[in-house]
C-alpha cells in the first residue's frame, strides 16, 4: 500500500492522505483525475445529500440531542462547516476493471462516532453518502439493486436522495 498526501480544490484545497495499491492502474488515475478536476459546483451539488444525512440523524435521535452537540445549520449549505475531510480512497469495482469508485472519508459534527464518507463512481458521479462504512453504493451495502440510485439511504424515508441521472 502506497499513502501519499492530496490536495482537494473542490474542498477549498484541504489536504488529505490518499490510499492506493502499490501501483495506481489506468482507471485510477483517470478516476483520481476526474475527482480532481470537480469544482465548487459538483460540491453544491453534493450539499443535499450531506444535509439529508444530517436531518435524518437529527430526526431519528431528537434535536435537543443533537442541537446540544452541534448548532443547526441555517441553511443547507452551512452542513459543510460541520464537515472535514480526513481521506481519500480509491476503490476499484469488483465487477468492472474499468470502473472505480473515489471514497471521501470525513469528520462531520453531528455524527462523531460514524463520520461522513461519500463515493463518487469514476470520480464524476456522486453515487453514495453514509456514515463511513466503506461500502461503495447502496445497493451493494444492503444487497438491494432496487437502492442502485439512492445517494442517501434514510432511516426515515422523507430524507432519502436519489441521483439526478
Amino acid at each position: 500500500m502506497v499513502e501519499a498526501t492530496i490536495t482537494l480544490p473542490m474542498f477549498g484545497k484541504a489536504v488529505v492522505p490518499l490510499d492506493v495499491g502499490a501501483e495506481m492502474t489506468p482507471a485510477e488515475a483517470r478516476a483520481l483525475e476526474r475527482f480532481l478536476s470537480l469544482g465548487r459546483g459538483q460540491k453544491t451539488g453534493a450539499t443535499r445529500h450531506v444535509h439529508a444525512c444530517y436531518q435524518d440523524l437529527r430526526a431519528e435521535i431528537g434535536a435537543e440531542t443533537l442541537d446540544g452537540d452541534m448548532p443547526p445549520p441555517a441553511t443547507p449549505d452551512d452542513i459543510w462547516r460541520h464537515v472535514t475531510v480526513t481521506a481519500l480512497r480509491l476503490v476499484p469495482d469488483r465487477d468492472d476493471a474499468e470502473r472505480v469508485f473515489v471514497s471521501l472519508s470525513a469528520n462531520c459534527g453531528w455524527d462523531p462516532e460514524h463520520g461522513l464518507q461519500m463515493v463518487w463512481q469514476d470520480g464524476e458521479t456522486l453515487v453514495r453518502v453514509s456514515g463511513e462504512d466503506g461500502h461503495v453504493t447502496n445497493a451493494r451495502a444492503y444487497g438491494d439493486p432496487r437502492l442502485e440510485r439512492v445517494v442517501y439511504h434514510a432511516s426515515n424515508s422523507e430524507f432519502e436522495t436519489l441521483r439526478d441521472d
